[in-house]
């Protein structure tokens, strides 16, 4: 199940949501080869679609999740 972190007052949202799905996935709440659902994730983290999807690219970019466009974005 997906852990909600608390949010520290000097982080953005982008840093925010980075840092959970880090945490998240390291700790194999979110596991291997899971569609990362970006409605479900804004509304359990109370943030917007521009910082959650700034940072899934960032992630993308280390390897961590994989974007598939048209299909949609799953854990490495």
């Amino acid at each position: 199940m997906f852990e909600v972190l608390d949010r520290d007052t000097k982080e953005s949202a982008r840093e925010y949501i980075k840092r959970a799905l880090l945490h998240n996935i390291t700790n194999l709440n979110l596991i291997p080869g899971i569609q990362l659902q970006e409605v479900e994730l804004c509304a359990q983290l109370q943030v917007g679609r521009t910082p959650l999807r700034e940072a899934i690219l960032e992630l993308a970019q280390i390897k961590i999740v994989e974007i598939y466009p048209k299909r949609g974005t799953y854990v490495s």
